[in-house]
This record gives C-alpha cells, sequence and structure tokens, in this order.
C-alpha cells in the first residue's frame, strides 16, 4: 500500500511539468495540423475550379472525403493556433472536425482530451483528498491488510515522525492519523510513502477510514492517559462489532480462560491486532493488565503495554558501564525527579530492585535525592511502594536541583568525597540538565587535582529528549573526561525502539539479557589469566558493549533469544513429552526472589540447555550463520594453512549434515531449511555444532542460559510459578 502510495506522490511531484508538457505538445500538434488543413483547403479549392479539360490531360477532380475542407476557413497563424488549442482542451474547436484529414489534429485532439480530464481529476482529488486516502486504503486492504495504524504524531518537538519513518525503513505500510493538518511532521511522512489522514483516532469514523478492521498493529503514543484509554475503548468497540454472534457468550471454558494472566512471550495469533499504547501513570499499567483487555484470549486484541520513563530508567541503569566494567552500585546520586517526579521514581524503584536481586543478602542501596521537594517526593514514594523503607534507604535533600553546585558545602562533602558510584541528572529542563552534568564533570576534575588524579570514575548519567540532536549530541560529541563519564539517554529513543522492536516486553527482557551476558563476561575477565582475558576481549569485542553501542545483528540475537524464553518454561522428560509447566507472573509491588519457584533437576537442566543449543543453532542458521573452525569476527590466519572460502562452506555443509542426524536419532527431526545454498551474508562461527562438539566452557554457558533466565524475568517485575 504504502509502496503505491509513494509511487503516486512521486508521479504527483512532477504534475505541474507533466500539464506544461502535455499542453505545449498538444499546441504543437495543433500547428502543424492547422498548417496541414490548410494546404489541403488550398489544394481542394484549387482542384474545384479546374476545367473539364483538365481531365483528359490526367488532372483528377478533388476526392469527397475531402470536399469538407472547402469549409475551412480558419488561418494557420500563431494567434489562431494558440485560441484553436485553448479550445481543444475544452472540446469545443471546430478544428476537430478535420481530425479524419490530419494526424497532427487528431492528436492534438486527444491529448487536449487528456489533459482536460486530468485537470478535472487533479482538482477533485485537491477538493477531497481525504475521502480520495481513504477509498484508497480501504480499497488496497481489501486485497492486503496488515497496515499500522500511528494514532497521532504528538507535539511537534517531539519528533514522532520518526516512528512513521523508521517503520517504513523496515517496509511496513503505515497510516498516520492526524488532527492537526499543519503538523511539521506530516512533510516527512508523506515524502516516505506514509498515508497520513486527517482525524481523531478517538472517532470511530476516523478508525473505518484507516481500515481499522484490516489492520495489524495499532501505535497509540498520547501523553494523555484518558486520551489513550478512549481509543482503545474505540478499538475494543470495533473488533468486538466483528465478532460473530455465538462468540459472545463465553462458554465456561473461555471464562476461566479469560482469568488466566496473557503470556507476554507466547507466539502471537496470526490475524490479531497488536495495540501498542503508552501509559504515563505508573500504576495505570498493572490496572490494565489485570483488566479483561488484556487477559481474556478469546478476543483478537493483543495488548502491549510500556511506559517511557521505565524504559528510561533501566537505559540509565545500563548505560552505567565504564569501559568494559560495570561498577557494582552501592551509592547513587539523583539530581531532579522529573517534571511530575515520574522519572526519578521509575528510576529508584529500578534500582533498588535490580540490586536486591543480584545482592538479596547484601546492604541496602542509598539513594541521594536533590530537588526542591525532595523530602515531600521521597515521603509519598515510600508511602506507596511498602517495600522501599525496608531494602533501601532514600536521603532527600531540599536543594533547588537546577541550581546547586556540587563541590564541599556545609553537611555535604561533595561529589568525590560522598563516595557516589553514579550520578543520575533527571532535570525536566535539557538546558539545565546538561548545565549540572557539566558541572558535576567539573566538581570531579577539581577534586582529582587537588588529590594528584587518585580518584575513580563516577559515570554520569543525564536523561535528554533525543541522543543523536539537540543537547544529547552535544554531549556525546563532547570530549570524555578522565574522572566524568558522561552519557545521555535519550526518553524518546526508549519509544522508537520499542516500537521498532515490535513488543516492549522483548525488547525490555533482551537489554536486560544483555546486560547478564556483560556481568558474566566481566567475572570470567576477572578469574582468567592475562593472556585468557586478551583472548576473550580480541574474540568478543563486539559484543563487550552497552545496549546502545551494540549492533543491530547483536541487538536482534538477543531478542531471539527472549522468545525461546517461551520454549523453556515447558520441561520435557527423555521422550520429548511435556511433564511441568511454569507461567510468567507480572509482580511489580514486590521484590521478586529468582531461585524461588524455577527449581530444575541436573537432568531437567541438560535437556533444557541441549534445546536451547538446537534452537540458537536454527536461528542463526538462518540468518547465514555457518559452522567454521576460526569466527569470522576474528582477524583471519594467513599462510598456507589457510583455508579458501568454497573448502569452509564443504566443511559447514558437512557439519549441518551432522547436526540433522544427530536431531533425527534423538527423535527430534528439523523440519526448518535445510539447503546448502551459499547465504548473502556468510558469518563462520566454531558453535555452530552439535551438542556433543561443543566447549565444556560453551555448554556452561548454555547451562548459565537457563539458570538465569529467572533472574532476568525478575528485573522485568515477572516471577515464574509453576502451573
Amino acid at each position: 500500500m504504502s509502496r503505491i502510495y509513494e509511487w503516486f506522490r512521486q508521479l504527483a511531484r512532477f504534475w505541474i511539468a507533466g500539464m506544461l508538457l502535455l499542453v505545449g505538445l498538444t499546441m504543437c500538434f495543433t500547428i502543424h495540423g492547422m498548417c496541414e488543413l490548410s494546404d489541403l483547403a488550398d489544394q481542394a479549392r484549387t482542384a474545384q475550379h479546374r476545367t473539364p479539360g483538365d481531365m483528359t490531360l490526367g488532372i483528377q477532380p478533388v476526392a469527397t472525403e475531402r470536399s469538407a475542407l472547402l469549409d475551412y476557413q480558419v488561418r494557420p497563424t500563431f494567434g489562431n493556433c494558440l485560441y484553436e488549442t485553448i479550445r481543444l482542451m475544452v472540446l469545443d474547436s471546430p478544428v476537430s472536425e478535420f481530425a479524419d484529414h490530419s494526424h497532427s489534429i487528431s492528436a492534438a485532439r486527444w491529448l487536449g482530451a487528456t489533459a482536460w480530464f486530468s485537470t478535472v481529476i487533479s482538482v477533485l482529488i485537491r477538493l477531497f483528498r481525504e475521502r480520495a486516502l481513504s477509498t484508497f486504503v480501504r480499497w488496497v486492504t481489501f486485497f492486503q491488510g496488515g497496515h499500522v495504524v500511528v494514532a497521532g504524531l504528538g507535539k511537534p518537538e517531539d519528533r514522532r515522525e520518526r516512528l512513521a519513518l523508521r517503520l517504513r525503513q523496515q517496509g511496513r505500510d503505515v497510516v498516520v492519523i492526524e488532527p492537526d493538518v499543519h503538523h511539521p511532521g506530516l512533510a516527512a511522512c508523506r515524502n516516505a510513502g506514509v498515508i497520513c489522514l486527517q482525524g481523531s483516532a478517538q472517532k470511530d469514523a476516523d478508525l473505518e477510514r484507516a481500515a481499522i478492521h484490516a489492520a495489524g498493529t495499532v501505535v497509540c503514543l498520547g501523553d494523555s492517559d484518558v486520551s489513550n484509554a478512549d481509543l482503545l475503548a474505540a478499538v475494543v468497540d470495533r473488533l468486538n462489532a466483528q465478532k460473530e454472534p455465538h462468540t459472545d457468550s463465553k462458554t465456561p471454558e473461555s471464562a476461566m480462560a479469560a482469568n488466566e494472566p496473557e503470556q507476554p512471550l507466547q507466539p502471537e495469533i496470526p490475524g490479531n491486532l497488536l495495540y501498542f499504547q503508552q501509559v504515563n501513570e505508573p500504576g495505570l499499567m498493572e490496572v490494565l493488565r489485570r483488566h479483561r483487555w488484556h487477559r481474556d484470549p478469546s478476543d483478537r486484541l493483543h495488548l502491549r503495554l510500556f511506559n517511557q520513563h521505565e524504559m528510561a530508567a533501566r537505559t540509565m541503569l545500563r548505560e552505567t558501564m565504564i569501559g568494559r566494567e560495570i561498577p557494582v552500585l552501592r551509592k547513587i546520586l539523583l539530581v531532579g525527579t522529573g517534571a511530575s517526579g515520574r522519572m526519578g521514581e521509575a528510576l529508584v524503584v529500578r534500582a533498588i530492585k535490580d540490586q536486591r536481586i543480584e545482592c538479596p543478602d547484601g546492604h541496602p542501596l542509598e539513594i541521594h535525592v536533590i530537588d526542591s521537594q525532595a523530602e515531600q517526593w521521597a515521603q509519598c514514594l515510600t508511602g506507596r511502594i511498602q517495600f522501599l523503607g525496608d531494602v533501601s534507604g532514600i536521603l532527600p535533600r531540599n536543594v533547588p536541583a537546577s541550581k546547586c553546585g556540587f563541590i564541599e558545602a556545609r553537611d555535604w562533602h561533595g561529589i568525590v568525597g560522598e563516595g557516589f558510584d553514579a550520578v543520575f541528572i533527571c532535570l525536566a529542563d535539557e538546558a539545565l540538565a546538561v548545565t549540572q552534568a557539566t558541572r558535576v564533570a567539573d566538581a570531579i576534575s577539581r577534586r582529582q587535582q587537588l588529590n594528584g588524579g587518585r580518584n575513580k570514575v563516577i559515570p554520569i548519567i543525564v536523561r535528554v529528549r533525543e541522543e543523536e540532536s539537540g543537547f544529547g549530541r552535544l554531549l556525546l560529541q563532547r570530549s570524555a573526561d578522565v574522572q566524568g563519564c558522561i552519557r545521555p539517554v535519550g526518553l524518546q529513543d526508549r519509544v522508537f525502539d520499542v516500537i521498532a522492536s515490535m513488543h516492549p516486553v522483548v525488547e525490555m527482557l533482551a537489554q536486560v539479557c544483555h546486560q547478564d551476558y556483560l556481568g558474566r563476561r566481566q567475572a570470567q575477565l576477572r578469574n582468567a589469566t592475562p593472556q585468557g582475558a586478551q583472548k576473550i576481549l580480541q574474540d568478543k569485542e563486539q559484543s563487550l558493549k552497552s545496549w546502545s553501542g551494540l549492533s543491530e545483528r547483536l541487538r536482534e540475537s538477543n531478542r531471539e533469544l527472549v522468545r525461546r524464553f517461551h520454549g523453556m518454561l515447558e520441561v520435557p522428560d527423555e521422550t520429548g513429552r511435556i511433564v511441568r509447566r511454569f507461567r510468567m507472573e507480572f509482580a511489580p509491588d514486590e521484590v521478586i526472589d529468582p531461585t524461588v519457584g524455577y527449581q530444575l533437576s541436573d537432568e531437567e537442566l541438560l535437556r533444557l540447555a541441549r534445546m536451547e543449543h538446537d534452537n540458537w543453532y536454527a536461528t542463526q542458521y538462518k540468518a547465514g550463520w555457518r559452522y567454521g573452525e576460526q569466527d569470522s569476527e576474528t582477524p583471519p590466519v594467513a599462510g598456507p594453512a589457510a583455508l579458501s572460502l568454497s573448502d569452509r562452506l564443504r566443511r559447514a555443509a558437512d557439519e549441518h549434515q551432522r547436526w540433522l542426524s544427530q536431531r533425527r536419532a534423538d527423535g527430534r527431526p528439523y523440519s526448518g531449511p535445510v539447503s546448502l545454498r551459499r547465504p548473502r551474508h556468510v558469518v563462520f562461527n566454531p558453535n555452530m555444532t552439535t551438542w556433543d562438539n561443543l566447549s565444556s566452557e560453551m555448554k556452561e554457558f548454555d547451562f548459565g542460559i537457563i539458570r538465569r533466565m529467572p533472574s532476568v524475568l525478575a528485573r522485568a517485575d515477572y516471577k515464574l510459578v509453576e502451573v
């Protein structure tokens, strides 16, 4: 749909030039045709006055079909030709009667009619543009649906048109419903092939114009939870109206199923509608998760909820990584709590939960908060979230966060003197946030000069609107301070990441998985010899980065790992029959203990690890990975012993056949692609082999994935319960 619309848009760009060219051709053909008609008329008049004696000389009289040329009286001057051209455009020129005697006049007549009809159609389209677009959407979705409906572009400074552009880059058909016809982001959307309809997504008529019945995804990113709830109710009403009459009355089985929580990692049912909604109030997420709209499996709705402040808080905590080291947070400083305190609340709650999950017996996390209303904010937070007082210590300071300094003062030993492990700046004003980040870095640098450079590196994480533009880009281009590591985290970028992956829970867990991977690699580096640590750094150079610096290929690899978690919740026996099942339960109001609820025996752990390796193998094989004794990410070995590409592919094909034979011998035949053709992008990896040929290190790595899965899910506020 978007490609067709983009093609029409490209044609529309040349509409004026095409119309001028059409008029010019019409005029040229008219001039040439009138000259021909004038010559033929003169010949006809000359032949009419010939004497009978001329016939004896072989001169024939004029033909009867040319007798009409005797009435041609128009002189072929430029003014007459221009006038007749205009009359040809409106189909009212007597010259068109002589089209049978001149091919040029015949062509001019058809060109004039084409120009006239094109003008009329263009005027009608411009007058009834919205109806034309709605008709186009309905006609195209009648044959092929599954498009994405974006409910509004938000405020111009949010630049949410980038979301529609990113979806178009993924090859998706996008329809935007925007009430503001003068929104600055509409031009970029239309140029990219996005169909932009004027209207409100809360109205049934506008939803029908966007063909909501054939849509595959609806994205609602409104700043008001009330308007978002109105849109959700309107979409639910539209879906219920399409149900069959007998499906409205639920059977006892379906009523019982409606009480079961929806599993977020369960594969989606084809044909159902994915609905992404941004929730600004954190407590509202739990209310919607308990609602029938989120739990009823009989409807066509897959409700996906996310909070941008929570996603940004998780990212800010992950960005504390310094080089390849992840510091242990025992004492942090929070400068500002955001416009309404939600950013600071999400950051504090997430930091406390992560610290208790990783170190349940450790000391409480000490959190210093600087804000003009810090004490009132801390009192409300601890009163609403009961577990905070038991597992943390919040020390508020009623100081204006936008004006305070960070050097020694009364009852304050400065940034370095207080011994903070990280500083988080959550001021609502970006200019003030960047200013305070610079002041923190200057205070650290000043103390470094006084102490002779013996201070530790303190990461400074700043919340901005976008990372690649404005103040975010300013911070990225700032030269790194020796004692201050400043990193911006974009609030809008977190929204784009969620929608681009088309699954908020998967995106969240993928980032947690990568953080967990970095932690395990960091433990390996601490316990390895210098030569072993150097080899790890050389082999895993591309993956030992924070999520923001990770390549898209490795990001997608983490997302695929999370999608495989659903299979790990079903434990098979030796014959492959499922004997134990677990389900994920959302528990945002408690600190989850990952060691409770998911206990496996050694045999069950081995079966799940083998299954995880086979699933990973199948996924990577489809992506173009092949077996190779030498990893593609490491520099190639030169010399006479180096193998050619064809030899490496031949060895990879033999290894793939061994893997297929092992699957058949275990009673688990592989139904995926078995083609041995060379993929477009080949990645060689020594782990693309059978389980028995894996190294002990990689087997332990797969075991670690299974063991660490409850901890990863706990960081996303999900606990495992055996069914």
